[in-house]
Formats: C-alpha cells, sequence, structure tokens
C-alpha cells in the first residue's frame, strides 16, 4: 500500500515543527526519515500513524485520503525505539495482543504467534516477559507483535538507538529479510545516516521541519542538493573560500567554480575525506582526478593526527591558512608514505561539491 504525505504543517504554539513536507512511499518501498533530532521526523510519522493531527495538509493511504481516519482503521503496524511491551504479559501474550483485539480465533492466534517468534529467532521464549529478555530480544518481540496483523503500512521510529552496534546490524538484516518477504511499505525514522543508507529504497532527509532532499541513497550521497545535506550525510571536511576570478580559492589551493556569475561570493566547499589525496612531494603534472581543470590542485598541510581505525588510517591535517582537514587512508597507502606526526605532506581534493553563500567576501 503506498502512503502520500501531502503538504503536512505542524505547529505547537508558535513553533512550526512541521513546515510544507511533502513525499511518497511507494508500495513494498522502504523510505528513511532521516536527519538531526528536533527535525520533525517523529511528528511526521505520528500524522502517517493517526496519533497526531496536522494542522495543515492531506495523508493519503492507497490512494484513499486517511487524514481523518481513526488509528484503528489505517492498517499500520508502529514501533516505537523504547519497545512499550506490555510488562505484565508473556513475550506470547504479547505478540498475540493484536490478533485478540480484531478476535482472530485462538488456535490461528496460536499458529501464528509461533509462526513470528521462529521468524524472529525467538522460538521457545515464548512463556518469557520482557525484563527477561535483553534489548535486541525485545526489540524483535515489539517488531513481531508490530507484524502480526499484517499491516498495510509499517512505521519504525528509531527502533534501534538504543541498542549497541553488532545487535543493530543483525536487527537491520531481519527487519529487510522480514519486510521483503512480506512485500510490506515501511516508513523508517532514523538519525542514523549509515542505517537510512543501508536500509532505504529511498531517503528524505528532514531539517527544521522541512524537506532538504528526496532521493535514492547514492543521490543522497553523490549529489546533495544542499550544503546541508552534503555536510549530515557521510563524514566530511567543510571548507570555507571563495569566488575569485572565476575560480574558487580555499586557501592555497583553488578548484572549479559553480556555474553562474559569483565573483567575490563567499563559498563553502564540502569534501569527503577519501576524496582527498596525499603525497610526500609535490607532483606538477595534473591528472584525471584533478578537480581543478587547469592543473593539479596541491596544498602543503602539516600532519597533526595520525590514527588507525580498522583497515583504514586517519590522518588529520591542517592546511597553511589554518583550516583543518580529515583523510582516510588504506593501511598500505599509509604504510607506503611513511609519515609521522609533524612531517608535511602535499594535498590534492580530487572531488568537491561548492555551495555559494547569500553574502560577498
Amino acid at each position: 500500500m503506498s502512503v502520500v504525505a501531502e503538504r503536512l504543517f505542524k505547529r505547537i504554539g508558535k513553533n512550526a515543527i512541521v513546515t510544507d513536507v511533502s513525499f511518497e512511499a511507494r508500495a513494498g518501498e522502504l523510505v528513511g526519515l532521516l536527519g538531526p533530532s528536533g527535525g520533525g521526523k517523529s511528528t511526521v510519522l505520528r500524522m502517517i500513524a493517526g496519533l497526531e493531527e496536522p494542522d495543515e495538509g492531506e495523508i493519503y493511504l492507497c490512494g484513499k485520503r486517511a487524514t481523518d481516519l481513526p488509528v484503528q482503521e489505517r492498517g499500520i503496524g508502529f514501533v516505537f525505539q523504547g519497545y512499550a511491551l506490555f510488562k505484565h504479559q508473556s513475550i506470547a501474550q504479547n505478540i498475540a495482543f493484536g490478533l485478540e483485539v480484531r478476535k482472530v480465533p485462538k488456535a490461528e492466534i496460536d499458529r501464528k504467534v509461533g509462526e513470528l517468534l521462529a521468524l524472529v529467532e525467538l522460538s521457545g521464549f515464548g512463556a518469557r516477559y520482557p525484563s527477561e529478555l535483553s534489548g535486541g530480544q525485545r526489540q524483535r518481540v515489539a517488531l513481531a507483535r508490530a507484524i502480526a496483523p499484517d499491516p498495510r503500512v509499517l512505521l519504525l521510529d528509531e527502533p534501534f538507538g538504543a541498542l549497541d552496534a553488532k545487535v543493530r546490524l543483525s536487527l537491520r538484516e531481519q527487519l529487510r529479510r522480514l519486510t521483503r518477504e512480506r512485500n510490506m511499505t515501511v516508513i523508517l525514522v532514523t538519525h542514523d545516516q549509515e542505517e537510512a543508507m543501508d536500509l532505504a529504497d529511498r531517503v528524505i532527509v528532514l531539517h527544521r521541519g522541512r524537506v532538504e532532499q528526496a532521493g535514492t541513497p547514492h543521490e543522497i550521497y553523490d549529489h546533495p542538493a544542499t550544503e546541508f545535506v552534503a555536510s549530515f550525510v557521510g563524514a566530511t571536511n567543510v571548507l570555507r573560500g571563495e569566488v575569485r576570478g572565476g575560480r574558487t580559492e580555499i586557501g592555497t589551493l583553488q578548484v572549479d567554480a559553480p556555474p553562474g556569475d559569483h565573483e567575490g561570493r563567499a563559498v563553502t566547499a564540502i569534501v569527503r575525506p577519501h576524496d582527498i589525496e596525499v603525497s610526500k612531494h609535490p607532483d606538477p603534472q595534473p591528472t584525471e582526478a584533478d578537480s581543478n581543470s587547469n592543473g593539479p590542485n596541491l596544498a602543503a598541510a602539516k600532519i597533526e593526527r595520525l590514527s588507525r581505525v580498522g583497515p583504514t588510517v586517519k590522518v588529520r591535517l591542517k592546511l597553511e591558512d589554518g583550516q583543518s582537514l580529515t583523510v582516510e587512508l588504506t593501511k598500505e597507502r599509509a604504510a607506503e608514505l611513511n609519515v609521522v606526526e609533524g612531517d608535511w605532506v602535499f594535498v590534492n581534493l580530487r572531488e568537491t561539491k561548492i555551495f555559494v553563500q547569500d553574502y560577498a567576501i
């Protein structure tokens, strides 16, 4: 079932929590609502579920207006970050709750509860209580309870936020498998960019109650529409510069200027750590990777810190103009360079995203 949010607005007093939010989750699609805390993601989700009423705008489920439809008539499952399990009921009773409300025959309830326990890899746990389970197990019970009544849409509000990294990865795999097997439409709220990029078919980036960009994970990462999206999604370096003589100057670095007449304008350059090349000696010959089409894009920088993170070496650099850069190198490349803290090297910005500011230098 498709979900359409059309020009949703929500205010609390004079504060706009959600402003003109529109998007569609197509049938069988997993859409991630991604953004920082306080960006309006959970409010949008609660309006779709019917737990909050929009001040303006419409919600459509399967092409039919559902803005005023009661929660119980929307055919939606909801999983909260805090599990929201009934502490006084067993795991089996928790999963059976929605089926009992719908007056499903007991034999069918027992069959389905057993099936769901097996599906979330908790067979034999039905008689236990939530307090006897780990956080990851409780979240799996919450997921099983949400999908027990076969909802047409599943809404997930930061479902893995309180769990450790290893458990989160395991549950993400289970969520992907469960929703694909059942061809469910899923809307996932998260501030975890890796989670959104890993799980979602499409990502809606929300910031301060507005949609900054919507697209596939690759579009969001490789072609950010705004400075916020570029800096929020993925590890980045943020550099300041200006447009002079048809070029973007970032300290002693030069890269291509953005299209249009922006002479004298301040710019922000977003550079990902893996898009920076480090060498011990300047190479006067430009390469195809150089983002400066008129020559190599090189600047001297001092190594302030080296740190090994798994197969990657992070290098903290300071440019001559005082701006900082973090570079990611393979351990093999770091060994080849054979540098230590305090050494001077040369950097080449292979790819930059340039955003023009609304003021002049």
